[in-house]
């Protein structure tokens, strides 16, 4: 892709050098995976500083660098911007022709039940006729190829990359594990989704996230409208406090699950074995009775996420 195309998602970097006719063929964030015709974007990280290493990857042969201090770049075109790491998700998404737009993608956020519901709803897309792809805490899933991950949501370079591999490889939908991590340290931005699915909000991640308003607030961020397509569902599980504060502000349409009275898809007449558990869904006239062998309250919660975003779709 042309420069001059990338740098129409950064409409205030200033340029430094002509951009004219030079052709990007790969983008890197890591000096170490710099090659003949990249762009180099230098991020400010929290143990090292990719400014620091600009020379290795010219020397590898990058064409162009995203920066976001002070520095001479002789030999490429500079481009300076307020924060780099939100420049690589803009410029990522843009590079691989905006794969999110291009699948169907469902979010999963919170403290517990995310993987289960991930891997409960990629069954439910596959049984429906989807070709889902997968990114979770297990494994990532593109096509055929399976594949440890590094981590739970990766950041945004290597995420673009994973949903352009799916387009390519027939993949029409991903489900998506969003941890607050990923949520805080801008590793989704550039993704859009059709739905956001909130489960709950526990303690953990404190020494990250230092308080648990803070913690909310990196998975609140995940139900703003620059998230969201036309269209978008939230889907949230109004059982947890924090679900329903989250439910009570969230813009666009919303779907609730719990086992209370309130939610949209209610939980009735549970049964918890060590088999097991087994509950009815549905209204009084026309129940469903769910048998599964996860067992445990929490896993009704879970199986009512994932229902939740399959009658949705």
């Amino acid at each position: 892709m042309r420069l001059e195309q990338l740098l129409q998602v950064l409409p205030d970097a200033q340029v430094l050098g002509d951009p004219a006719g030079i052709e990007i063929l790969d983008l890197a964030d890591d000096s170490r995976k710099a090659a003949p015709g990249c762009l180099f974007v230098a991020i400010q990280g929290e143990r090292t500083d990719g400014h620091d290493y600009i020379e290795e990857a010219l020397g590898r042969g990058a064409l162009a660098v995203i920066l976001e201090k002070e520095r001479t770049i002789p030999s490429a075109v500079g481009i300076k911007v307020r924060d780099s790491t939100e420049a690589l998700a803009a410029v990522a998404a843009k590079f691989f022709d905006d794969p999110s737009q291009r699948m169907k993608v469902v979010g999963i956020t919170g403290t517990n039940g995310k993987t289960t519901t991930s891997l409960l709803v990629h069954r439910i897309l596959r049984e429906a006729g989807y070709r889902p792809g997968l990114i979770g805490t297990l494994r990532y899933e593109v096509g055929h190829e399976v594949t440890a991950a590094l981590n739970t949501t990766p950041g945004s370079l290597e995420l673009q990359r994973l949903l352009h591999r799916m387009c390519v490889a027939g993949n029409d939908s991903c489900v998506m594990e969003v941890s607050s991590h990923g949520l805080a340290l801008g590793r989704v931005r550039g993704c859009r989704f059709d739905m956001r699915v909130f489960m709950n909000l526990t303690r953990d991640h404190l020494d990250f996230h230092a308080t648990m308003d803070a913690y909310f607030a990196a998975k609140e961020s995940l139900f703003e409208p620059s998230f969201a397509k036309e269209g978008a569902v939230s889907i949230i599980n109004i059982d947890d406090p924090w679900g329903r504060r989250l439910a009570a502000g969230c813009a666009g349409s919303v779907r609730t699950f719990g086992l209370g009275n309130e939610a949209d898809l209610q939980a009735s007449e549970v049964v918890n074995s060590i088999d097991g558990v087994s509950f009815s869904v549905g209204d009084a006239e026309h129940p469903v009775r769910i048998v599964s062998p996860l067992s445990g309250t929490h896993n009704v919660e879970n199986i009512l996420a994932a229902l939740s975003v399959g009658s949705v779709l």
